[in-house]
């Protein structure tokens, strides 16, 4: 049997990465436990609230622009105002 060295990079739990040369087995053997792993099943959730946050706030932008033109217009002319030179 062969035995193939390939680097391997693995995340230690202190956020640290770790370079080992590993056999296949090793290699499986992390993937089958990173599989089973649940500890990064916070993160699609942040992402997906993120994502419902930024929309919300597009669309009430984009209704107060309707509602209230005239407040967006003075602040982007004084935005302008204090960057000119």
């Amino acid at each position: 049997m062969k035995i193939f060295t390939i680097r391997a990079i693995a995340i230690k739990p202190t956020g640290k990465l770790l370079l080992a040369r590993c056999t296949p087995g090793a290699i499986r053997a992390l993937l089958r436990r990173s599989a089973l792993d649940e500890a990064g099943e916070g993160f699609i959730d942040v992402l997906v609230k993120m994502l419902i946050v930024v929309v919300v706030g597009a669309v009430l932008l984009a209704i107060m622009r309707q509602a209230i033109p005239q407040v967006f217009t003075d602040m982007l002319t004084k935005i302008r105002d204090i960057f000119e030179l």
